[in-house]
């Protein structure tokens, strides 16, 4: 990228440690916030955060998935997505960067309490570039904490998750008309707390969505997992973007313990001709991890409309 002049006061990015190579970018977005230009250096390219469109946030999704398309090794100390990304600093901070741009961040709870001692800020991810995330939060007018929303068919969210107990961390618990008394009542006396529900057998995710921008002012969503809540917002059709960065390891599908490792999308199937597709915007390289960005469209949406977005 050509040279830009920097703003005073903007801190130092030292970027992914292996250099962003951008292999096509096909992103023609011109409206929305753009990416402050010291950052757009280390991504190599722009990024704008569109406006809110159909009455919900813009919607971004980010994994990490194995050449076999696994996002778990699903063994004790190897849930979470760092193993399979086999120790890469680009995906590490390709997900900071991500989550200093959304307003809320939405987790299931099967992921938060197969990580329990996490925190969905880009400080907890421990990379040099923290404070120049915090500080891009800062100038692009987000709260400092994203807004925490846990979604829970059953509403049974723990009181010693890390994220639960942070007081700086405001918490949404989506859930159902029967999970809400449970989380209620598990979580009751702590302050900065909302539990709603959005279904009675499920949550409804897209109006979750319409929610979040009308009642918190949520205008960038970023869902990082797990495979059932993201096959729930396909279904929904409440995702915008994908974020996927592809390991160069293989999986395989069965643990130690003979439990099956979930794949991207878990808990749905579509119908051969009414499926969702994720057209690829942008492919970056760093070593040998394949960084994809897709803008995904809904099964829901006719032909016409589809070419539209």
């Amino acid at each position: 990228m050509s040279s830009t002049t920097i703003t005073p006061g903007v801190p130092d990015v030292t970027g992914p440690r292996v250099p962003f190579t951008v292999l096509f970018d096909d992103d023609t977005t011109t409206d929305g916030m753009p990416l402050h230009p010291r950052f757009a250096e280390a991504y190599a390219g722009e990024w704008r955060i569109p406006e809110p469109r159909d009455g919900r946030p813009y919607t971004t999704i980010n994994f990490v998935v194995s050449r076999d398309g696994r996002i778990s090794y699903a063994e004790p100390g190897a849930i979470g997505g760092s193993t399979v990304a086999a120790g890469s600093h680009p995906d590490l901070w390709l997900m900071g960067l991500l989550r200093a741009r959304c307003d809320a961040i939405l987790i299931g709870d099967g992921t938060a309490r197969a990580e329990p001692d996490h925190v969905w800020t880009p400080t907890y991810l421990g990379d040099v570039d923290a404070p120049a995330f915090e500080w891009l939060r800062a100038a692009e007018r987000r709260r400092p904490v994203a807004l925490h929303v846990l979604c829970s068919l059953t509403g049974e969210i723990e009181r010693h998750w890390a994220a639960v107990q942070r007081d700086d961390v405001e918490l949404v618990v989506a859930t159902t008309a029967g999970g809400a008394e449970v989380a209620r009542s598990r979580l009751a006396g702590r302050a900065g707390t909302e539990v709603v529900a959005f279904g009675d057998d499920r949550v409804d995710t897209a109006a979750l969505g319409r929610w979040l921008l009308a009642e918190r002012d949520v205008r960038s969503l970023l869902c990082e997992g797990g495979p059932h809540l993201y096959g729930s917002m396909l279904a929904d059709g409440a995702v915008d973007d994908e974020f996927v960065t592809l390991s160069p390891v293989i999986v395989g599908g069965i643990a130690t313990s003979g439990a099956r490792r979930p794949s991207l999308v878990e808990g749905i199937g579509f119908e051969p001709g009414n499926s969702p597709t994720a057209r690829p915007i942008s492919l970056r390289r760093a070593g040998d991890h394949l960084m994809v960005r897709s803008q995904v469209v809904s099964a829901h949406l006719s032909d016409h409309e589809a070419e539209h977005i």
